[in-house]
């Protein structure tokens, strides 16, 4: 049972006390001699559910005549803490649009296209191909799975295209890194989104 320790001001953990007058379980004990063994039965609030990653559970205790009331209430997480959060979360859904853009990217006289790193590294490749072989064109795979030919000149427009959604994809990170930067609570920062 949660006690409160009068002398060490601690709250405590105790089953029973043992002292020169005997051993006493704590449930068998009335308040004042509960005290007057140096105790208090601590009154506890339920504790919070946290629902909301920027929130966390404070706790404070208020030391009353035969007991010592503990309550517990949400509150706001520091904003350097939200701010190192929502930096995480930035960085997640960033990594993420890098390696694979939602949705593809549509590409003028191609289609939509699957846009990432690998994407990029993939096209690169059959440019290479195209230009070694001498093929006029090669099958390629669009973003809905169905297959088209593309020729050399649609391959290197597809490359650049990637490449500046790339670009816009950093510049969207940068933008937000420094917008939470200058975020001046937690709402500001919360309210920040991919």
């Amino acid at each position: 049972m949660k006690l409160y320790d009068i002398k060490s001001k601690q709250i405590v953990e105790l089953e029973y006390i043992a002292n020169s007058e005997g051993t006493f379980y704590i449930s068998s004990l009335s308040s004042s001699k509960l005290k007057s063994y140096g105790y208090k039965k601590v009154i506890e609030d339920d504790y919070p559910i946290i629902t909301d990653p920027y929130k966390e559970v404070v706790s404070s205790g208020e030391e009353k005549t035969n007991e010592y009331k503990l309550t517990h209430a949400l509150a706001d997480i520091s904003l350097d803490i939200a701010k190192s959060l929502k930096t995480r979360e930035i960085s997640l859904a960033f990594e993420a649009t890098l390696e694979n853009l939602p949705g593809g990217l549509n590409v003028e006289n191609v289609g939509v296209v699957d846009c990432g790193r690998q994407h990029l590294a993939n096209v690169s490749s059959l440019i290479k191909i195209l230009e070694a072989t001498n093929q006029p064109d090669i099958d390629f795979r669009l973003y809905d799975n169905s297959y088209t030919k593309i020729n050399l000149a649609q391959l290197k427009a597809l490359e650049i295209a990637i490449i500046i959604k790339g670009n816009e994809i950093y510049a969207k990170k940068w933008a937000l890194e420094v917008e939470l930067s200058n975020a001046s609570n937690i709402d500001e920062a919360k309210a920040i989104v991919w």
